[in-house]
């Protein structure tokens, strides 16, 4: 089958990644040779250079060969006129991305086959279909989310953490949520039926009310996050329905950052660099550990970023130095020092995590200038072996030995990737067989302690 996409933003590069795993003949499509260009090499597809609503640009793509047309770049208008000039060129069906749920409303579907736009779709709905589909596959009926991230990464929703579940089933996904969030849940989630719920009940009854009602048979549970409590609440409402803790569907769909993704996350480490190269200035002799993190969500604040998406770690001298996970003190900053300092802010949403090491003045031992070399190395060895299809496992590998080799030890393992949250699949850990993918953010997290001057030293790939 012949399928062009037009767009390689967000959505079509999702697509053409999909669908070139499934040997179908694949053509993206954009004008903008950047985003072409972010898409690497390691799939196999055609990318071309082309405007998608350009005649004789859809003629050199050989539009009229195509079974299937896909328009999917961020502009609703330009989608649909993609799509009509398509079909009068002799593509056999089309797709356009849309932004107005609206108009995936049933009546005006003939309205729109007959301007020569086949099929509508939202993205919004599009992850929860793929988890739909998985569950499937597993003999379910319907799953239910509760994880913060998860539900945000799914629906849009920009309210806080805990205050909302998610049931999705065949026919129809819920967002279960209470009064206070209904406005907001129903201007952000097109594509989820906005349920409060009821006198007498919480999220979790009132969700588990709702797999009753819509005949869910068997019923996934994603998230390790549910308490006893929320379980009993869940299945006190659906006394015929089986619940089934399994692992989660949505981690797999997050590991790989779609460009808009990669984009938010890097502007989220600007800020933080930024922000920290700001913070040069205030690190010395007589600034306690609780000033040098005071100064620092001022500068992420200053610079657009949310605050803190971790409780910053400063650690420096005989008490927090050797700490991996140092909670910053009053303890008077020494000249002799090395303070280590594990940062990240917040940006739409998205984390940045950062570690950098700074010695005020010639440090008291001179081992922790040869620790520091270590590290450097051992950062460069796991960098520069980075590619697609390389094995977790084998980068872990790659990067204890350099260290190992200099007689230090690693605590723990040295990374993971990072997105929403600040710990996410992959990880960077013995004997994992995940393999690097184009579109996964690695953040190695390399540290390890001199317990003479109790000092760490740590730096980051990102």
């Amino acid at each position: 089958m012949k399928i062009i996409i037009a767009g390689a933003g967000a959505v079509g590069t999702h697509l053409a990644k999909l669908l070139s795993g499934e040997k179908q003949d694949i053509i993206l499509m954009d004008d903008d040779e950047e985003r072409l260009g972010r898409l690497g090499s390691n799939f196999d597809l055609l990318a071309v250079n082309i405007s998608p609503t350009s005649i004789s640009g859809l003629k050199e793509a050989g539009v009229a060969g195509a079974d299937l047309f896909i328009a999917v770049t961020p502009d609703e208008s330009r989608n649909m006129t993609a799509c009509m000039l398509a079909t009068s060129l002799g593509a056999k069906k089309t797709v356009a991305r849309i932004n107005n749920y609206e108009y995936l409303l049933p009546k005006h579907k003939e309205f729109f086959a007959k301007l020569g736009v086949d099929s509508l779709i939202y993205p919004e709905m599009l992850a929860a279909k793929e988890i739909v589909d998985a569950v499937k596959k597993n003999s379910h009926d319907g799953i239910v989310i509760s994880k913060g991230s998860d539900i945000k990464y799914l629906t849009g929703f920009t309210g806080e953490y805990g205050v909302a579940v998610l049931l999705l089933t065949e026919k129809k996904n819920y967002f279960v949520t209470d009064g206070r969030f209904e406005f907001q849940a129903a201007q952000e989630t097109e594509g989820f039926e906005v349920v409060v719920y009821g006198e007498g009940l919480n999220y979790f009854s009132q969700t588990g009310k709702l797999a009753a009602e819509a005949g869910v048979k068997q019923c996934a549970i994603c998230g390790a996050d549910l308490t006893f409590d929320d379980y009993q609440d869940l299945v006190s409402q659906a006394p015929d329905t089986k619940f089934v803790s399994e692992g989660s569907y949505v981690e797999p769909l997050r590991a790989i950052k779609t460009p808009e993704e990669i984009e938010t996350i890097e502007q989220a480490c600007r800020i933080s660099e930024r922000s920290f190269y700001a913070l040069l200035d205030v690190i010395k002799p007589g600034v306690t550990e609780i000033d040098i993190a005071n100064e620092l969500e001022y500068q992420f604040r200053s610079r657009g970023g949310s605050g803190f998406c971790f409780e910053t770690i400063v650690a420096s001298g005989p008490d927090n130095g050797a700490n991996c996970h140092a909670t910053a003190s009053d303890r008077k900053i020494q000249l002799g020092d090395f303070v280590t300092i594990d940062f990240g802010t917040y940006y739409h949403g998205y984390c940045s995590d950062i570690t950098r090491t700074v010695a005020v003045g010639k440090a008291k031992n001179p081992e922790l200038y040869k620790m520091f070399d270590v590290v450097r190395k051992a950062k460069d060895a796991g960098q520069n072996s980075l590619k697609p299809g390389m094995v977790m496992g084998e980068l872990r590998d790659i990067i204890v030995k350099v260290v190992e080799d200099a007689g230090y030890h690693i605590p723990h393992g040295p990374g993971h990737n990072f997105g929403l949250d600040i710990h996410e699949q992959p990880y960077i850990c013995t004997g994992s067989k995940v393999t690097l993918q184009p579109g996964m953010f690695i953040r190695s997290n390399l540290e390890f302690t001199f317990r003479e001057s109790a000092a760490s030293v740590r730096k980051m790939i990102s």
